[in-house]
């Protein structure tokens, strides 16, 4: 084992470097003039030097003021980028350009009624509520310094606290300003739909309280014509 700045290495090469904060103990360079796609990159082989991953930095163009950093892979006995982090800080899975900071470009995998591109499984204890979620967030005051994790979220739930009982429902909860989330509308296991109402029994189920509240509005922006309801019957031959 090589140690430098070390006398007790614990690897065939062994860096330290002693300091506060982040210190660089290894540096790959390249002396050719900065252009798109010139920089460094540190790979691992395997058996019959054959390459596994690596990682790149490369410049975006002739200045030096924008560089990427790219991951690589070995995939059908090639070596294929699989993400890209560009100077914007956005992050690339399946694309080298992302516009956006995660932007995912793959061919879904298809689970059943499911195309996955993301999954995010809670890995807490079974009880029902428990699930994976997606919050939206921002700032809500003028000038910055007022952020705000959740101005709404959407989480996928186990819909009861059965043992081996693999029923779900999706939520949608909103925040009233001073207030917390709270479920505004749900899709049971069975496709049943709640506004208001967390256990809706019907494939439509609206709840309100208060004599004020509307339940439903219905309105018609041409001047002088009802807003109309159809209820039909015998998939829409007979209407009332």
């Amino acid at each position: 084992n090589v140690g430098i700045g070390t006398t007790g290495p614990g690897a065939k090469l062994h860096v330290l470097q002693a300091g506060t904060g982040i210190q660089q103990g290894f540096l790959l360079s390249n002396t050719q003039a900065a252009a798109a796609d010139v920089g460094a990159r540190l790979g691992i082989i395997g058996v019959s030097d054959l390459s596994i991953g690596d990682i790149a930095a490369a410049w975006d163009g002739a200045a030096t003021t924008d560089g990427y950093m790219a991951f690589r892979t070995r995939k059908s006995n090639a070596m294929t980028e699989q993400v890209r982090i560009t100077s914007a800080g956005n992050v690339g899975i399946g694309t080298t350009g992302p516009g956006v900071p995660l932007h995912i470009e793959k061919a879904a995998v298809a689970n059943s009624d499911a195309r996955r591109m993301l999954i995010l499984r809670d890995t807490t204890d079974m009880v029902a509520g428990v699930g994976g979620g997606i919050s939206f967030g921002g700032d809500h005051t003028a000038g910055g310094g007022g952020f705000t994790y959740d101005f709404a979220n959407i989480k996928g739930i186990k819909e009861n606290g059965t043992a081996g009982n693999q029923a779900g429902a999706l939520a949608f909860t909103t925040r009233v300003d001073g207030s917390t989330l709270t479920e505004k509308m749900r899709i049971s296991s069975s496709g049943n739909v709640g506004i208001g109402d967390t256990t809706p029994d019907s494939m439509l189920d609206i709840e309100s309280s208060g004599n004020t509240v509307k339940s439903i509005d219905l309105t018609n922006s041409t001047s002088g014509t009802a807003a109309r309801t159809w209820l039909a019957q015998n998939a829409g031959t007979n209407t009332f």
